[in-house]
């Protein structure tokens, strides 16, 4: 009977929230995933409906049932409530639960050791209610008689005015919020249950007053954090910036005379409450966090979601609807990425996604929630998005709900043009700073993209497996260094494809503006630049390679294929030499390529070789590599017929165009 009573966090885990209550069933989570819990376990909430069953608690619970919100702290009501609570403090438990929790303490070494004793309500600590301080909590009680009367007085808690009327508000029924409550030994310093600890507090990870997402707000103060969180003392605020190179941002001193934590400490913290945040709220919704050092180790005490966080965005955007649009991202992230994937994914978008804006001098709110997962699939937050490239550059709502896929509502502005009146002349400015910059790419870009690809090939014949933590941390550091680096020019590669091509479609509709597009597609075709169609063309140079090969041809028309076969090849074979030139220059890609969890080619080519294989049985095109260049030599004659006098300038911005969408593949 003691099992379905009381828990030990891997049962509580099992049990869920409806036996375990939010707080137990989210520390029980915590501890599952291998984060520091303090020793302990959960009385179940069913445990609160058999003592709640006594026949005098029963009818005073119905006599309570008709209060309302408002009612709940009239005098009668008061009088009422007070008297549940004396009733559940005299009644005795259950000596099925009385047996329960002994045996537990017992068996788990807890019967001698300081316990926090803490309500957990079946519908607290969730992303619709939190009920923060609304129910009680014990600290330091020893033995079972002592925990027992810390249980009673958690049962108690759910009948104050407070809880009543929070539950009424929410529309929560008496007996849809039952009361589970956790056990757990106290921390200490120096890891002694019978002291304080050398610092308790809370840390949410974000700023939940102006919903600020990049940053951990830390609330320290000595010894016990109950002084915190019932307002007693003012602790001291640390802000930890939580980007590619964590670091503290702010101090603001509390009561103590010295900090309460080091520099050192509060990075930590501030990275176990980020890793809470995935842990709990898959990365973007943000976690309220008790938690208490031992001067050793910091220690979880409770984890929840933050409630009612600010909408946070640029100074403007805020009275426009709020859109989440996959729009084109659902090019660059299709389908539902793995928890790193995701991860990385999220943490480039971050810190690159505004790359545009900084080179031009336009303000970016630091930590914008810039996109989110729903039901596993990444979105933008498109309002937001829009409103940097209309407030900062002048697009109208129609341009670029076009440039993002046009699946979008088109965004209510007071300027429908934005380049005439108030603010139009900073953005003229803004648009000749970013076009110096984009200029500047052609030169200095190449460099970069040829470093970063010598980083990456020079991992191929690394065994990760082999390297110790400390190593693997410290080329983590070198890759993300070099990464910072790099990804904001390659998001302004990005831009700069998107602004030449966009040049080049202007200039080319003044000829002919119903074929703008395709003359436009046509003009930047062939130029041997794009890696896309470099390696779509190195797959047909692989395919002849094989037909001439007899021993390629057996290798590559047999099934199922064997991805390092084409090892077993000669030295000297054609199709051999080609397919190593193909995974040296390609080799890092991979279908779907974002997605880490998919092998590059280099390390499992067999997409590669059943491309090869496709292409062999549907037959070799003869002159494929002259076919892009033919078209760009009809669309320049179609162009030369109908105005010869801009030749000149759509040749230079195809050039342009050509060169800048290579840049952004490269």
């Amino acid at each position: 009977m003691r099992d379905t009573l009381v828990l030990d966090w891997p049962a509580a885990y099992l049990a869920g929230p409806t036996v375990a209550g939010g707080k137990g069933w989210n520390l029980a989570r915590l501890s599952r995933y291998g984060f520091p819990v303090p020793p302990g376990g959960v009385l179940t909430a069913e445990a609160y409906a058999r003592f709640m069953a006594d026949p005098e608690l029963a009818e005073r619970k119905q006599r309570l049932a008709n209060l309302t919100a408002q009612s709940a702290t009239e005098p009668g009501a008061l009088e009422q409530l007070d008297e549940m609570r004396a009733a559940i403090l005299r009644t005795p438990l259950p000596a099925e639960v009385v047996q329960a929790v002994e045996e537990f303490l017992g068996e788990h070494g807890l019967s001698e050791t300081p316990l926090a004793v803490r309500s957990s309500a079946t519908a607290e600590d969730s992303a619709e209610a939190s009920f923060a301080g609304i129910h009680s909590s014990s600290l330091g009680r020893v033995g079972p008689e002592a925990v027992l009367q810390a249980v009673r007085a958690c049962y108690a808690s759910l009948w104050t005015p407070r809880a009543v009327s929070y539950r009424r508000r929410l529309g929560l029924d008496d007996d849809a919020v039952l009361c589970a409550v956790v056990l757990c030994r106290m921390v200490g310093a120096n890891g002694d249950p019978a002291q304080e600890p050398v610092a308790a507090g809370v840390a949410f990870s974000c700023d939940p007053r102006t919903g600020r997402r990049d940053v951990v707000t830390i609330g320290a103060v000595p010894g016990l954090g109950e002084a915190l969180v019932s307002g007693r003392v003012s602790p001291e605020e640390i802000v930890v910036e939580t980007a590619w190179q964590p670091a503290v941002l702010e101090r603001r001193r509390g009561d103590a005379p010295h900090d309460v934590l080091t520099d050192e400490q509060a990075l930590k913290l501030a990275h176990l409450v980020r890793r809470v945040e995935w842990a709990l709220g898959d990365g973007q919704d943000p976690q309220d966090v008790e938690w208490a050092f031992d001067g050793q180790r910091f220690w979880l005490l409770q984890a929840r979601p933050v409630t009612r966080l600010p909408r946070y965005t640029f100074p403007g955007a805020e009275k426009l609807p709020l859109v989440w649009s996959n729009a084109n991202l659902k090019d660059a992230l299709p389908g539902v990425l793995t928890p790193m994937a995701w991860y990385m994914s999220f943490m480039f978008l971050r810190h690159n996604l505004f790359a545009p804006h900084r080179a031009a001098g336009y303000p970016i709110p630091p930590g914008l929630e810039v996109c989110r997962r729903f039901a596993g699939r990444a979105y933008f937050d498109f309002t937001s998005l829009f409103w940097a490239f209309y407030d900062g550059f002048g697009i109208t709502a129609a341009e670029f709900n076009r440039a993002m896929g046009g699946h979008q509502p088109e965004l209510p502005v007071d300027e429908p043009d934005p380049m005439k009146g108030k603010g139009a002349r900073l953005r003229q400015q803004r648009r000749g700073r970013l076009l110096r910059a984009l200029l500047k790419l052609d030169k200095s870009l190449p460099r970069d993209i040829e470093a970063i690809m010598a980083t990456a090939r020079a991992y191929r014949g690394v065994d990760l497996t082999r390297e110790t933590v400390a190593q693997l941390h410290q080329r983590l550091l070198e890759l993300l260094a070099a990464s910072s680096e790099f990804g904001p020019r390659s998001m302004l590669a990005n831009t700069a494809a998107a602004v030449w091509h966009d040049l080049l479609e202007t200039l080319v509709k003044k000829v002919a503006p119903a074929e703008a597009p395709a003359l436009a597609s046509d003009l930047v075709a062939g130029s041997g630049q794009l890696v896309s169609a470099e390696h779509g063309y190195r797959l047909l140079d692989l395919a002849a390679a094989a037909a001439a090969d007899p021993a390629a041809r057996a290798l590559v028309e047999t099934g199922p294929l064997d991805p390092a076969g084409w090892r077993q090849l000669p030295p000297d074979s054609p199709f051999r030499r080609e397919l190593e030139r193909f995974l040296h220059d390609f080799g890092h890609r991979a279908v779907y390529e974002v997605e880490i969890a998919h092998p590059r080619w280099f390390e499992d080519p067999t997409f590669v070789l059943e491309q090869v294989r496709f292409i062999m049985q549907s037959g070799i095109p003869a002159g494929f590599r002259d076919a892009g260049a033919q078209r760009r030599q009809q669309a320049l004659r179609a162009i030369g017929r109908r105005a010869r006098l801009l030749l000149p300038l759509i040749r230079w911005a195809a050039r342009r165009a050509s060169r800048a969408a290579a840049l952004r593949e490269g």
